[in-house]
């Protein structure tokens, strides 16, 4: 072998996420908002045809909607994501101004008005 041993992993052995589709709604789900993250769950139930957002699908839908579309979505709004932080914190996704999409953790615990929970369509 030649070279230097490096601590990278060949990419030919990186592992990736399976390819699959996601339907967004341009706002978090209707009535999530101002609550804590056991009652957004109950709310989801409401909406069987929905499942919680990865943090991957919503950033990602965000950016293609803006630059197929020229629309921001999430502009005012954060959406919970089903990821959680290293410190065990859930994933935010939202606030989509001219500074770009934000992207922050909170612990749920507790709702304000602003926070909903991000939802894609199941397959």
């Amino acid at each position: 072998m030649c070279g230097l041993a490096t601590k990278y992993t060949p990419t030919n052995q990186i592992r990736t996420a399976k390819a699959e589709w996601a339907l967004i709604p341009k706002f978090p789900l209707p009535g999530s908002f101002s609550k804590d993250y056991e009652a957004q769950d109950n709310e989801l139930l409401k909406y069987p045809t929905y499942r919680t957002s990865k943090a991957i699908e919503l950033f990602t839908g965000a950016v293609l909607n803006f630059v197929a579309n020229n629309e921001r979505i999430y502009k005012d709004k954060w959406g919970g994501c089903s990821d959680e932080s290293s410190a065990s914190h859930r994933v935010l996704g939202g606030i989509f101004n001219t500074a770009g999409f934000g992207v922050d953790y909170d612990h749920m615990d507790y709702g304000f008005d602003s926070l909903g929970r991000a939802v894609s369509r199941k397959f």
